[in-house]
């Protein structure tokens, strides 16, 4: 959806390229949704990296857009401007605030406005991020116990009593710590420290527009791709991509095998293969291919739905070639395969 939305904005006017801008951001924050689950879903494959704690809040909040909507509760976010960044594990820090936030719009079910208050600060070595809400807060006799595996205070259909012992653990395992304070019947503050992170960070750019005129290049006009894919919509998106966007000659395949006969008898400038195909897979057509026609397999990109699945680290395991993530966009495509257009037509 988002690749061809990009296709049609070369072809409508300003208006309907204000309306295909709405399709990419949507499309984009769906996407992000799903990357984000199947990190919730499998947290084993993550791994500590440096993140920006007004991310990690803006992808939870985006997460839970719909549940903070029928809870009809304001949300406020209090960050200053610049980053604060930590070494954490992104997909069990969202984990983490998406438990807090919940807990907290549980704690204000009987409150006629409610507030959550998200604030992001520093402090010395160390990253704030704190949750508050104005609920009913947690009474004395409990508040020392809140932590604990299975204990709460909930209805049996509100939850196992896990969440918060869980989130104490992965904060813990993160080399932070995980506290409260609470004042009933005026709500209850969650502040989870983190330590800053050594080095900084680039934040990946927003969604831009793609424009044609600056991928057109004459010295890409009639180089020849070949596009392996066995999924109909992907491989026709790719293929008008590269013939409209990139003013290339377009070959495709179906599977590894056509692939492989095809890129054996000519010498393509650019291979553009799945990595997941029925009969020879993408890995396999590579290293084949690297055996019989070295020079074609150094200008090899793959593209696939499965990132993060540990199976496809494996899988990959021995195949030095870039790998674009579905779903992807002009910008990238131009950004992963341009160089090696570029070298094949001779260019710097």
């Amino acid at each position: 959806v988002l690749g061809f939305a990009q296709l049609l904005e070369l072809e409508v006017d300003e208006r309907g390229r204000s309306y295909l801008g709405y399709i990419g951001k949507s499309v984009e924050e769906a996407a992000r949704i799903i990357r984000q689950l199947l990190q919730l879903s499998k947290p084993q494959i993550g791994a500590p990296e440096v993140v920006s704690l007004a991310t990690i809040v803006g992808d939870v909040v985006t997460m839970l857009k719909f549940q903070l909507r029928e809870a009809k509760a304001a949300v406020h976010t209090l960050a200053p401007p610049e980053p604060i960044r930590v070494f954490a594990d992104p997909a069990q820090l969202k984990q983490v605030v998406m438990n807090l936030v919940i807990n907290a719009l549980h704690a204000m079910e009987e409150v006629s406005h409610p507030r959550l208050e998200i604030t992001i600060n520093r402090q010395g070595a160390s990253g704030w991020l704190e949750v508050a809400d104005n609920g009913s807060g947690i009474p004395a006799n409990v508040i020392g116990r809140i932590f604990d595996p299975f204990f709460t205070t909930k209805g049996p259909d509100k939850g196992s009593g896990l969440g918060l012992s869980i989130c104490a653990s992965l904060v813990r395992q993160q080399g932070g710590e995980l506290a409260v304070t609470s004042v009933v019947g005026q709500g209850a503050r969650f502040s989870v420290r983190l330590p800053l992170a050594a080095s900084d960070v680039v934040t990946a750019a927003p969604f831009a527009r793609f424009n044609r005129a600056d991928s057109i290049k004459s010295a890409w006009a009639g180089l020849k791709v070949l596009i392996v894919e066995d999924e109909v919509v992907v491989r026709h998106f790719l293929q008008e991509a590269l013939r409209t966007g990139f003013g290339c000659r377009v070959d495709v395949a179906l599977d590894g095998v056509e692939g492989l006969r095809r890129a054996v008898e000519t010498d393509y400038a650019l291979v553009v293969s799945d990595v997941r195909m029925p009969g020879l897979n993408g890995p396999e057509f590579y290293r084949k291919l690297a055996g019989l026609r070295p020079a074609v397999s150094g200008r090899f990109v793959f593209v696939t739905g499965h990132e993060g699945e540990q199976s496809l680290g494996e899988l990959l395991a021995g195949a030095p070639v870039p790998v674009m993530a579905k779903p992807f966009t002009m910008q990238q495509l131009q950004e992963v395969c341009g160089p090696i257009l570029n070298a094949a037509a001779g260019r710097p």
